[in-house]
């Protein structure tokens, strides 16, 4: 007769505390258990003195939806001159969003051009590679970009 299997594997990295608490050591949040108390993940919990794992060989999640399924990246289901544009957008907002001050300073200041070459620069490159350079160099999203997002609707670029 086969030996039975224990319904709750006990897990390794766990360790005993001197107020009589054990303390999980699987995540940095390092919890520390009384028994039949539960850790922040839910999925361990102090019992007998150990931590266990209580969803070991059960379900952790379900997906109901089609079987056809959009692709993964919402830019491959769209044609190249859309990809571009989305593309310079998102390229220009993120000069925005990593220095708010600067873009402040230069549009009151008017060099937003000069403040913002370099970054300009990169992103023009970035753009570039990821479209190509044909339908950089024949389209304006990046420069209607930089001029709506970047100047705020200022005619600048």
């Amino acid at each position: 007769m086969p030996a039975a299997v224990d319904p709750i594997p006990r897990t390794r990295p766990w360790h005993r505390l001197d107020d009589g608490r054990v303390q999980c050591d699987i995540c940095p949040r390092a919890c520390r258990l009384r028994e039949g108390q539960r850790g922040m993940c839910f999925v361990r919990m102090c019992q007998g003195g150990e931590v266990v794992l209580t969803t070991y060989g059960r379900s952790s999640g379900f997906c109901v939806g089609p079987r056809e399924k959009k692709p993964l990246n919402p830019f491959l289901a769209q044609d190249p001159r859309q990809k571009a544009r989305r593309l310079a957008r998102a390229l220009v907002s993120d000069m925005i969003v990593y220095q708010p001050d600067k873009r402040q300073k230069a549009l009151k200041e008017g060099n937003l051009k000069e403040a913002f070459e370099e970054e300009i620069k990169k992103s023009w490159e970035e753009y570039v590679a990821q479209v190509g350079d044909d339908l950089a160099n024949s389209t304006t999203f990046f420069t209607e970009a930089l001029n709506e997002i970047l100047a705020g609707g200022q005619k600048v670029f």
